[in-house]
């Protein structure tokens, strides 16, 4: 037995006007539908025999119009529908004034996505961060009177390479020994130790870090209606805002629920390779051992290397002739391989390889207004 034989024998009972339409319905070799609206939020529901929840609508405003043979009524009714989250099929029984079973409409939803709406936060790019240092007595090159005073951090000294000075990074000066013990330095006074840390690119290669602020919600649902002797069914993809029009029904998603889960806050990394989850990075924050450590405005500035770092990066020591750093390691590879896309848990599944912007499947209540005409 179909579902609407099923449905038609449970759901309709005695018509309270047994004469109502009598004479109409002998003339008439068929009952017409067409033109009707559901508007849905809808969650995970994977396929299930049977519905789970049946909700019957009875019309109230009937046009009918009759061409040779046929009748086409037009009903026009509306109803808030909660789906069940147990995952499974809700069935809408539409009668006619007279109690009649005029059609089923089955929605089963297939699963809901959340698309990413990307916000990129900044570029970076593989690269090490290596020193220079050079020792100069007092009055030679550079080292001048209140030398180390007057040095800042952007300053290129003639001292330091051509790489140095022309590199993203920080100039400092430290104040040394003097007298002919130092290096055979004519004067006492204190000679300097200027140093540089500056970034090397190491790759080509150019990441992009971003969040998602905001997740458009995509619906996939198959529906189906059954009449007395026919059913179609087709899959719709629902997004909100937006009417969806198949075989004179129309679609409209009004509304979400959305879930609250750690992931949506995620920050990601992304190449042309993949996308990946990471540590939190932010504009502006340049935390060492993260991929905020180099922080490029553009992607342009990254292919450029006009790039900035944390200047405390890297841990110098100084000597009476030579600094040392030791320095926090660039390799934004090794940090995309902790959390690579796609990643499955039990709650949520996040793609990234069908689309420019990652997606995730998860569980969710839904709520559904429905407007019908058949």
């Amino acid at each position: 037995m179909n579902p609407f034989t099923r449905l038609r024998r449970s759901l309709c009972r005695k018509p309270p006007n047994p004469m109502m339409y009598t004479n109409c319905r002998k003339r008439l070799r068929s009952r017409k539908s067409s033109n009707l609206c559901v508007i849905c939020l809808i969650a995970l529901i994977p396929h299930t025999d049977g519905c789970s929840q049946v909700i019957s609508i009875n019309a109230h405003e009937e046009v009918c119009t009759i061409t040779e043979n046929a009748e086409t009524c037009t009903y026009n009714e509306a109803t808030v529908i909660t789906l069940q989250p147990l995952q499974q099929e809700t069935c809408l029984a539409i009668k006619d004034r007279s109690n009649k079973l005029v059609a089923v409409v089955s929605l089963k939803v297939d699963n809901i996505q959340f698309r990413c709406q990307k916000n990129a936060e900044f570029f970076t790019r593989d690269h090490k961060l290596v020193s220079e240092s050079i020792h100069r007595c007092y009055l030679a090159g550079s080292c001048v009177e209140n030398a180390c005073e007057n040095t800042s951090p952007s300053d290129q000294l003639k001292e330091f390479s051509h790489t140095a000075n022309n590199s993203p990074g920080y100039t400092f000066c430290s104040q040394s020994c003097g007298c002919i013990t130092c290096e055979g330095c004519f004067f006492c006074q204190p000679s300097c130790l200027f140093y540089r840390i500056y970034a090397l690119p190491t790759s080509h290669t150019i990441y992009t870090i971003f969040n998602c602020p905001s997740w458009e919600t995509i619906v996939t649902a198959e529906v189906t209606i059954r009449q007395e002797d026919s059913a179609i069914t087709n899959t719709l993809q629902l997004y909100p805002g937006q009417t969806t029009t198949w075989n004179n029904l129309r679609f409209s998603l009004i509304g979400t629920i959305v879930p609250q889960l750690p992931i949506s806050s995620s920050t990601f990394m992304e190449t042309d390779m993949g996308i990946s989850i990471i540590k939190p990075a932010h504009k502006g924050q340049l935390a060492t051992h993260s991929a905020g450590q180099l922080q490029c405005s553009t992607k342009q500035h990254a292919e450029q290397f006009k790039c900035i770092f944390a200047s405390k990066a890297c841990t110098c020591t100084h000597g009476l002739r030579e600094a040392s750093c030791l320095c926090s390691p660039g390799d934004m590879e090794e940090l995309m391989k902790a959390s690579p896309l796609p990643l499955v848990s039990k709650s949520f599944i996040i793609l990234s390889r069908e689309a420019p912007a990652p997606r995730y499947h998860s569980t969710v209540e839904a709520v559904k207004d429905r407007q019908s005409q058949i």
